[in-house]
């Protein structure tokens, strides 16, 4: 689907991606904003959560978490408007890249600090997390790579827009399916 195909076919189907991964970006980034900025609780809640990481000191510990908001509220922005989507893509793949070192780095060191990368999660973060976000970081760079400027029909790009929902749907619910599947579900708020 994303590989060149000669002529015209292959570039509809690298748009058609292009498509589809800058909606999932759209859909994972501001889901992460709106999820950490839903409720006092829900920003307590991650801000708590970078604290537990001990990679920052704890004096700093809220500026990285505006700057964190920040950042992914940038991602969204830049990934959904035309002249800057290729950069936002960029960016949203160094990003999540980077979230994946963190989630293995603390999984590396024996810290259990819960996934807020939503605004809520108990499940500590872990290699789970990390592939999760490597996939998504690979999503967003090969759309850089095979962005050929063009454009799509108006059902391909919607396809493109449910598909990428639903992925991104799944992404965000990522830490409720795992605990679906492990039998430790932990409501909300506990």
């Amino acid at each position: 689907m994303i590989f060149r195909g000669p002529g015209a076919c292959g570039s509809v189907l690298d748009m058609g991606f292009v498509v589809f991964a800058r909606a999932l970006m759209v859909v994972l980034f501001a889901a992460a904003v709106v999820g950490k900025v839903a409720s006092r609780r829900r920003w307590r809640a991650f801000v708590v959560s970078i604290e537990a990481l001990r990679v920052v000191p704890g004096r700093v510990t809220r500026a990285v978490a505006v700057g964190t908001l920040g950042l992914e509220g940038c991602v969204a922005v830049g990934v959904g408007v035309s002249g800057t989507h290729r950069v936002g893509l960029g960016v949203a793949g160094v990003a999540l890249l980077g979230f994946a070192g963190l989630a293995v780095s603390a999984r590396r060191r024996g810290v259990r600090a819960p996934c807020a990368c939503f605004g809520g999660g108990s499940r500590p973060l872990g290699y789970a997390h990390a592939v999760r976000d490597v996939a998504l970081g690979v999503i967003a760079g090969v759309a850089v790579v095979v962005d050929t400027g063009g454009g799509v029909s108006f059902e391909s790009g919607l396809v493109a827009v449910a598909g990428a929902t639903v992925v991104g749907a799944v992404a965000v619910l990522f830490d409720d399916l795992l605990d679906l599947g492990s039998g430790l579900h932990t409501p909300a708020g506990r």
